[in-house]
């Protein structure tokens, strides 16, 4: 059985980490991948404002997917990779780096500004680990940017995306939010061919037997 790739995109603290570690309770032989560790990297060589900052942000991605694509853990690995990939000239070209000939599946969380901001502010520990952790910032970006979209930028189908799911996640808790990415994870895994027996003592509540 092939593996797979799960990118789940959306805004700085839309709660991707989170959703990702519900799914891979879902989901056997399933691993996570935050790329904000390759950004901290990227961020240690270069300014964040810089070209070779978003050079080696690029090319460190590249590395990861080039490998997974290549010579996979495991033949059946489901990849969860967490990203926030935007519509500007800078980001685009990253999110083509995504379409490997492993089957992908594209998950864009997206919430209310109010929600996002209320995100932020509940997790104290967010500067810590050097994500965004100011509201004006995340408020700014929301105002400035949109979410990149495969099927916006290409039209029409796009190959080796098995899926591009938009999520509204206001009213979900991360149990509802798990459930129901892994719902339609699994449902695009299985028309690429890949079928996951799903573990069912997973905290994830599902919309339906997925």
């Amino acid at each position: 059985m092939p593996g797979a790739i799960v990118l789940i995109n959306g805004y700085p603290g839309v709660g991707k980490h989170t959703v990702a570690q519900e799914l891979a309770k879902v989901i056997p032989d399933s691993k996570v991948l935050d790329t904000h560790h390759l950004d901290l990297a990227a961020g240690s060589v270069h300014p964040k404002d810089s070209a070779g900052y978003d050079e080696l942000r690029r090319t460190l991605r590249h590395a990861v997917l080039s490998s997974l694509s290549s010579s996979p853990s495991s033949p059946s690995s489901i990849y969860i990779i967490t990203d926030t990939l935007l519509s500007s000239p800078v980001h685009l070209p990253v999110l083509q780096l995504y379409l490997t000939p492993l089957p992908l599946v594209h998950i864009i969380l997206s919430c209310s500004t109010s929600t996002n901001v209320s995100r932020i502010l509940s997790d104290p520990s967010r500067a810590g680990r050097g994500k965004v952790a100011d509201e004006s910032a995340v408020m700014e970006l929301r105002m400035e940017e949109e979410v990149a979209h495969f099927q916006t930028l290409r039209g029409g189908r796009v190959q080796g995306l098995q899926a591009e799911v938009e999520i509204d996640t206001d009213r979900l808790d991360k149990g509802l939010m798990g459930g129901t990415v892994a719902e339609c994870v699994l449902d695009a895994l299985r028309s690429a061919g890949v079928w996951v027996m799903p573990r069912r003592s997973s905290g994830a509540s599902l919309a339906s037997t997925f």
